[in-house]
């Protein structure tokens, strides 16, 4: 792909390109997320727990549960963010704004875009937005 990102320029050719990998990220993310859902039923089958009920007594297998269910869902909440920011990657792309960063307005660098098709911010934008992030959780 011989592309413009500074410009934001892409000819029909690239731009399908593009378009053929944000797709191919959103089948991974919902196959992934099919797992999940798989996995979260197994988890809760009576024939997986080799129980003959599904009601847990034990605080013990309460608790493992309960953290197993905590970990799936952690799993599938970054599933379900990763699929909207594939779906947000694919409106900039039809709107002309893709490889973009929707923070300082400056081009995305292509190593990046290849990397992660559905980025939204730059090199700088991501760490400084990180950064933010990791000082509201420790504040929290």
């Amino acid at each position: 792909m011989n592309m413009e990102i500074e410009n934001h320029i892409f000819s029909a050719k690239d731009k399908n390109t593009w378009r053929k990998l944000l797709e191919a990220r959103r089948e991974i993310l919902f196959s992934s997320e099919e797992v999940l859902k798989k996995n979260v039923l197994t988890e809760l089958s009576a024939a997986a727990t080799g129980e003959i009920s599904n009601i847990r007594l034990h605080s013990a297998d309460l608790a493992t549960e309960s953290q197993e269910l905590d970990i799936l869902g952690t799993l599938s909440e970054k599933n379900l963010k990763g699929l909207h920011d594939v779906e947000d990657a694919m409106d900039r792309l039809e709107q002309g704004s893709f490889g973009q960063c929707v923070s300082c307005g400056g081009p995305i660098m292509e190593e990046r875009m290849k990397a992660i098709p559905e980025a939204k911010y730059c090199v700088d934008c991501a760490k400084e937005f990180e950064k933010t992030r990791k000082e509201k959780l420790r504040g929290a």
